[in-house]
């Protein structure tokens, strides 16, 4: 008589609380809050950032940001785009409001000037040169304080752009023309002028600053509402059109490498004024025509 295949009962159940014990623990483990660095080797990342890792910082930023500016759909592209004009225009024509202010006390003894009169007949350079400042200035901080961050791959924390935004805005838009246009006045008056005397020491000069800036005191408050309206509207446009961007790219990774592919093939400004310069030989040792780095 042929042995009977015999099923042990015990063995069933104790494979299956293995199973049961390692779905759990697997399942535990999901829940567990990582940090980034641990997030990232777990596999939770995704193709297009683990390549772009690869990268050094400066690289990597450059690689985003060119990406971003040859965008295919002008909405996401204008979203991210869109905010450094705007606050570069803000931040000028509020410039230019505290600096006619302070010229028309300065020069014509008259704060209620109008606008266009005073910049008709009041000396020109303490006019430009406080909106040029200012236009570097926010370039500068924008750039650095504002956009890069929105380049990287973690994503920005609102409050903390707004913050920064609005910081850049005010002190670019507000004091900093309110600071510098009472001494550029101060030095055409003293031109035009020898009689006037000049500050002798720090002190002094900060009593001139304080005493010819007081003319732009009361609109200062109404520019800064002005300029945190657009540093408002523009964190929003930044934080919108990066999660759109940056959503469709690690979703589909193919968009990523054709918008790239695009963008190596439109020489830069400068490779453009390289290129041109390059035709006149003796100038050819002072230009560096090698090609453009392929990021």
């Amino acid at each position: 008589m042929s042995a009977s295949s015999s099923v042990d009962p015990v063995s069933i159940w104790l494979r299956s609380q293995i199973i049961d014990r390692n779905e759990n623990e697997s399942a535990a483990a999901d829940n567990i809050a990582r940090t980034n660095v641990a997030a990232r080797y777990h596999g939770q990342r995704s193709a297009v950032w683990t390549s772009l890792s690869e990268m050094t910082g400066p690289n990597r930023r450059g690689f985003i940001t060119k990406m971003v500016k040859n965008w295919p759909f002008a909405k996401e592209k204008y979203a991210m785009l869109l905010p450094m004009h705007a606050g570069a225009l803000s931040t000028c024509i509020c410039t230019s409001i505290v600096a006619c202010k302070i010229n028309a006390d300065l020069f014509f003894m008259n704060p209620k000037m109008g606008f266009l009169e005073t910049v008709r007949l009041a000396p020109k350079s303490p006019f430009v040169i406080p909106i040029y400042a200012s236009g570097l200035c926010f370039f500068g901080f924008y750039n650095t304080f504002v956009f890069g961050q929105f380049m990287e791959e973690d994503n920005p924390c609102p409050s903390c752009a707004l913050t920064r935004f609005a910081a850049i805005m005010v002190l670019t838009g507000t004091l900093f023309p309110a600071a510098t246009a009472p001494a550029l006045a101060h030095y055409v008056n003293i031109q035009r002028n020898p009689n006037i005397p000049q500050t002798k020491n720090m002190l002094e000069f900060l009593t001139m600053i304080t005493t010819v800036s007081k003319p732009c005191w009361q609109i200062l408050p109404k520019l800064a509402v002005i300029q945190l309206i657009v540093a408002a509207g523009g964190t929003y446009s930044l934080l919108w059109g990066r999660e759109r961007i940056f959503t469709s790219v690690e979703m589909d990774p193919e968009m990523f490498k054709t918008t790239l592919t695009a963008a190596q093939s439109q020489s830069s400004f400068k490779a453009k004024a390289q290129k041109w310069l390059s035709r006149f030989p003796f100038l050819r040792p002072f230009l560096d025509v090698t090609d453009e780095e392929d990021i």
